[in-house]
This record gives structure tokens, C-alpha cells and sequence, in this order.
């Protein structure tokens, strides 16, 4: 699970993979292998190029978590590098 948190509401989004594909769904039921949590500013550094997941809190499989978080890191990179060419 990926948790925005911030000082009123935390918003929960789920992150399934399966087949080579993965799908998000908010607000998700039943526990989650591995969940990660961190603020508006926190989630944009780590989603970014530089993939600064550092301050994000993470629980349950940390390998998982990074794993998925690396995805959207390198299609972050991938399109910055697509329009400086």
C-alpha cells in the first residue's frame, strides 16, 4: 500500500502486481505485504528521477516496496530523457 499522509486524512492506494502488470486501486481492504508511507512532499521526491524514497517509512517487505517504487523511478527518468532529446 502506498499511504499519503498528511496532519487531516491519509489517503491509501494499493498497488497489485500480477503478469507483468500492475493495477492501483484507492482505499484498498485486507493487509498488504509491504506499506509506505510519507507526506505530499516526501511521495514527490521519492516518484521523481533521483527516486529519494529515504524519508518514506516503510513496513513489512522493504524489497517489495522498493521494487515497485522503482518502477515509477524509471519511468520518470524515462520521459525526462525523452524530452531533453
Amino acid at each position: 500500500d502506498l499511504v499519503l499522509a498528511d496532519e487531516h486524512e491519509e489517503r491509501v492506494f494499493r498497488l497489485t502486481a500480477a503478469d507483468g502488470r500492475v493495477s492501483i486501486t484507492e482505499r484498498p481492504e485486507g493487509a498488504a505485504d509491504a506499506t509506505v508511507t510519507g507526506t505530499e512532499e516526501t511521495w514527490i521526491a521519492a516518484l521523481g528521477p533521483d527516486g529519494a524514497i529515504g524519508s518514506l517509512h516503510v513496513e513489512g517487505t522493504r524489497a517489495l516496496a522498493e521494487a515497485l517504487l522503482s518502477g515509477f523511478t524509471a519511468a520518470a527518468t524515462s520521459r525526462a530523457a525523452q524530452r531533453a532529446a
